[in-house]
């Protein structure tokens, strides 16, 4: 090995020390992946629990309680006829327009829902951490003759999920079987990733400079 490899490969030696002391001395960020189905849902985090799907009108869980977001009105379990897609049982919605919060007792990291909405504009979810961080917002659009699905899978514990809709005072919008995962989300390993990125394209380099 010549004097220019043996410098190669103490820089790269070198780029991959900093970039694996920077990951442990950086505080990481939470990551939030959204599914679209259920099936889709439950293969990201190996399965799922239906936790409430409100056909006892119950509100309070032993993991979550649903309240009014700020500015609605009380919430409710209202039955299918007041909703444009057919379904049996009862959905979470509200009085006039719809806007609740699902706050978590308990460490959540997944949470799925069906989504029915009125055709009159999209519904959205916002999701925060437990110190009322907002971690992300998203965009919920689908036919009002069909359940939608929207799950999100954190790799920090969720606080808060929000669901407001567009006019719901118009025409009703609501949630129904929520449905969670207790167990913790790794986050994508993007710091080692890189690292061993660097580590091929030591080994290339050596490679290509061998005599």
């Amino acid at each position: 090995m010549n004097r220019d490899t043996n410098a190669l490969v103490r820089y790269y030696t070198f780029c991959i020390a900093a970039v694996l002391s920077f990951s442990a001395s950086t505080p990481a960020v939470a990551s939030l992946i959204r599914v679209d189905t259920l099936a889709a849902f439950n293969s990201q985090i190996g399965g799922s629990r239906l936790v409430a799907d409100f056909d006892d009108r119950q509100l309070f869980f032993p993991e979550f309680n649903v309240v009014p977001a700020p500015g609605f009105s009380t919430v409710n379990a209202a039955p299918q006829q007041f909703f444009r897609p057919s379904f049996s049982g009862l959905a979470l919605s509200q009085s006039g327009r719809e806007g609740f919060d699902i706050r978590f007792n308990t460490p959540v990291f997944a949470l799925g829902l069906d989504t029915l909405l009125n055709g009159l504009g999209p519904g959205f979810i916002q999701v925060f951490d437990q110190s009322n961080s907002l971690l992300g917002s998203f965009t919920v659009l689908h036919d009002q003759f069909i359940i939608g699905f929207f799950g999100v899978i954190s790799t920090e514990q969720l606080g808060i999920v929000r669901f407001t809709s567009t006019r719901g005072e118009v025409v009703n919008t609501g949630i129904d079987n929520i449905r969670l995962s207790l167990t913790s989300v790794p986050a994508p390993p993007v710091i080692f990733i890189t690292a061993l990125a660097l580590l091929m394209l030591i080994a290339r380099r050596v490679k290509n400079a061998w005599p």
